[in-house]
């Protein structure tokens, strides 16, 4: 994610990933497939968003906190 361009779309292969994600610049996070995308992280949250104000759009992704 940190050699994404602002308003790229970052397609994410179909695993689950045991981490979490902080993203600070507008992008959208998007399954590269019909396969599905689990990012889950126990005791913290899977996806932060900051500390910009930009968005960040999330496309059939599934995420747990």
């Amino acid at each position: 994610m940190d050699a994404a361009e602002p308003g790229e779309t970052m397609k994410i292969k179909p695993d689950t990933y045991l981490e979490n994600l902080t993203v600070g610049k507008h992008i959208r996070l998007k399954d590269s497939g019909k396969v599905e995308v689990t990012i889950a992280r126990e005791n913290q949250p899977a996806l932060l968003v900051g500390p910009s104000e930009d968005e960040v759009e999330v496309e059939r992704l599934r995420y747990h906190i």
